[in-house]
């Protein structure tokens, strides 16, 4: 019984006197390793829980980001705000904290600002229009929703009963907010070293099981119409042209061709997915050299 005492009291007091980014051993919640595969299938908390309890949706949140983050948020405040959409706030007025709104604003500059220092340390040879480009890969919709979704945070989302009807919480432009949003909310409960080491916490989880974002394959994936007229101008001195017919009603034939060559063709139902798939096509096999 004194030994079962004795190792509580250890346990707080490792909690008490360290924080997680002094100490990664112990972690937050002795969490040490991030396992995306211990989420399961993620459904939403408000459609899980029979009668919506906020002590209770606030302690699985806090625990699920202690496993992302290894980030203990110590006032609820911040996180709150961050995960709240505004129709959550028209129908449940007992509710008085703000909406993520005014954070998604100043999370916007603060993942710019992270993402450049690291894009500017980790290519020290890269020009400025080829950070650029990575970076605009990274900062996008698609790829905050993408790391929102990855790490079932959009479960978490508190929305009123018409959107949750539709879902809203699984659109990519509200899951890349919740996202900056939450990057606000670390800022301002701690300071931006901290937040620094959250976000490479989270970079490394991801790129432990998809890909690197901040690698220069990932930015030519995401654009890879830009990278092949570079690439053409670098060498042919011009871009490549990309003609189109329309097969049916909602259908097109499109073919991308440089110095009058045709390099491939394709059939898709939009011309700009045709032209980015193309574009991708000519690059991993290396077609611009066949002329």
């Amino acid at each position: 019984m004194k030994d079962k005492f004795f190792i509580r009291l250890l346990e707080r007091w490792i909690l008490r006197c360290y924080n997680p980014f002094d100490i990664h051993i112990f972690g937050i919640f002795m969490q040490t390793t991030f396992d995306p595969t211990q989420f399961g299938e993620l459904e939403h908390i408000q459609k899980k829980e029979s009668s919506f309890s906020m002590e209770l949706y606030l302690d699985h949140l806090k625990s699920h980001l202690s496993k992302i983050t290894r980030f203990d948020f110590l006032s609820s405040s911040y996180l709150l705000s961050a995960f709240t959409h505004k129709s959550f706030l028209n129908e449940n007025r007992e509710f008085h904290h703000d909406d993520y709104e005014r954070l998604e604003f100043l999370g916007d500059s603060l993942l710019n600002t992270l993402v450049t220092i690291k894009l500017f340390d980790k290519y020290p040879e890269g020009s400025e229009g080829e950070l650029s480009r990575m970076r605009s890969a990274i900062v996008n919709q698609n790829t905050l929703a993408t790391l929102c979704s990855f790490f079932g945070l959009h479960q978490f989302i508190l929305l009123g009963a018409g959107e949750m009807r539709r879902e809203t919480y699984l659109r990519e432009s509200i899951q890349s907010d919740i996202f900056e949003a939450i990057l606000a909310a670390i800022y301002l409960s701690s300071d931006f070293e901290k937040l620094q080491f959250v976000f490479n916490e989270i970079l490394l989880n991801y790129s432990s099981f998809q890909v690197d974002i901040f690698s220069k394959e990932y930015a030519q994936n995401f654009d890879p119409k830009t990278t092949l007229s570079e690439l053409s101008v670098k060498l042919y001195q011009q871009t490549p042209v990309y003609h189109s017919k329309r097969l049916g009603q909602e259908e097109f034939e499109v073919g991308v061709y440089l110095k009058g060559n045709c390099l491939y063709t394709l059939t898709e139902n939009s011309k700009k997915e045709a032209e980015k798939k193309l574009a991708k096509i000519v690059l991993d096999n290396k077609l611009y050299k066949e002329i």
